[in-house]
């Protein structure tokens, strides 16, 4: 008794359909079959409830992709909505009877043309499909190459700005305090009553420490010996308050005379900025132009 081989789905397609190119076709439409069924199942997921399985959102972006490109292919055209609120499917192409009609329509002379298959290409090389490996991925690529959608929100904004200032008259004054200081090197400093000392500030009147100073003698005659000090006596405290518009006779004095506009001018229009100093003094000119763009 003789056991039958079994026959894969594969070897069935192939005893059923002769044709390579029939069998290609027939093995896409399976595929963009499962595909259809698969992503339509994945989608609807998030819409029906099932014992047992979390209904918490997911993100469906690549499947309702393949969905619609699956969908795509069989013919098949979600309707989008339009700007008058209705739902109206994409315009297709013309068919052959409406290019007809259109051109009867038309004034003036029209030529028709038409190409019947197959068409022959003279010199061109001829390449054996059972050779060509490749062709056998173009249903597979043409559903993973399916671009997916992408939904963001885009944020752009430009504004240009321009500021005019003019500086006012002012004045600043600096209250210095007092400093001193000794150094030296084989040197001994003693006070008026000949004892040693360095010196120093003593009691303070009006903000203004009285100082002492010392004397110095070289402490070993012959030898190499240096000796500095310094004083900076400070500004006194003034005894009243100030007046307005009186500076204190301080130490460290600015004063800034006002600005003059003179010639001075900014402009702006549709975002070209115009800056001109012309003869203004003592002024500040400001242009801004900013362009913010956001993706989220």
């Amino acid at each position: 008794m003789e056991e039958k081989e079994k026959k894969g789905p594969l070897k069935k397609i192939k005893e059923t359909i002769e044709d390579k190119e029939e069998q290609l076709a027939f093995i896409s439409v399976v595929v963009r079959l499962v595909v259809v069924g698969w992503s339509g199942f994945i989608v609807s997921l998030n819409y029906i409830t099932i014992p047992g399985y979390s209904n918490e959102p997911k993100d469906i972006t690549f499947p309702a992709s393949l969905l619609t490109g699956a969908l795509a292919s069989f013919g098949l055209e979600g309707a989008k909505k339009r700007g008058d609120g209705t739902y109206k499917p994409d315009e297709k192409p013309l068919n052959k009877k409406e290019v007809e009609q259109l051109l009867a329509t038309q004034s003036g002379g029209f030529q028709t043309i038409r190409i019947e298959t197959p068409i022959k290409i003279l010199g061109a090389e001829v390449v054996n499909k059972k050779d060509d490996k490749n062709e056998k991925l173009i249903p597979f690529l043409f559903i993973i190459s399916s671009p997916a959608a992408v939904l963001a929100d885009i944020t752009h904004s430009i504004s240009s700005s321009v500021k005019f200032e003019s500086l006012s008259a002012a004045s600043t004054a600096d209250k210095i305090g007092s400093s001193y200081s000794i150094s030296g090197n084989n040197v001994t400093t003693v006070d008026s009553n000949s004892a040693a000392t360095v010196g120093g500030f003593g009691s303070t009147t009006n903000g203004v420490p009285s100082v002492t100073f010392p004397s110095a003698t070289q402490t070993t005659a012959g030898e190499a010996f240096s000796f500095t000090q310094s004083y900076v006596e400070g500004d006194a405290t003034p005894g009243s308050a100030v007046t307005v518009g009186t500076v204190p006779n301080f130490s460290d004095l600015t004063s800034t005379s006002a600005g003059s506009v003179g010639t001075a001018a900014v402009g702006i229009d549709n975002h070209t900025l115009t800056l001109t100093p012309g003869t203004g003094t003592g002024i500040v000119l400001t242009g801004q132009f900013v362009v913010d763009l956001k993706i989220e």
